[in-house]
């Protein structure tokens, strides 16, 4: 597993939030925590290991309209890019990087 972090194209901004995702043809979400975020992907934190080349949606929780960044937006396609199991925890969680599908928008 290679983790893109030294040749992305986009800078990565740090910013927590509950999110939620589920996959492709799915009405079955899950809880996850955002760690950072850029214009073309994010990462996060889940409870699950998730699969590389995996569609997923994600939405945003309790979304505020007055987001302080223009580069957030409620609702995201993605596809995984990387998962790895988070060090040093007491319980399993993973970290997921993924890549936006449409351009950082989805339609669901």
């Amino acid at each position: 597993m290679v983790r893109p972090t030294e040749n992305r194209e986009f800078e990565r901004h740090r910013h927590d939030a509950s999110l939620l995702y589920a996959f492709q043809n799915s009405d079955k979400y899950y809880s996850a925590t955002m760690c950072d975020y850029g214009d073309d992907g994010m990462c996060f934190v889940a409870g699950y290991a998730l699969e590389p080349g995996s569609e997923i949606f994600i939405k945003m929780e309790n979304f505020p309209e007055d987001v302080g960044s223009p580069n957030i937006k409620e609702c995201y396609n993605a596809v995984v890019q990387w998962c790895e199991p988070m060090p040093d925890t007491d319980a399993f969680f993973y970290k997921v990087g993924v890549k936006y599908s449409r351009t950082g928008s989805a339609v669901r």
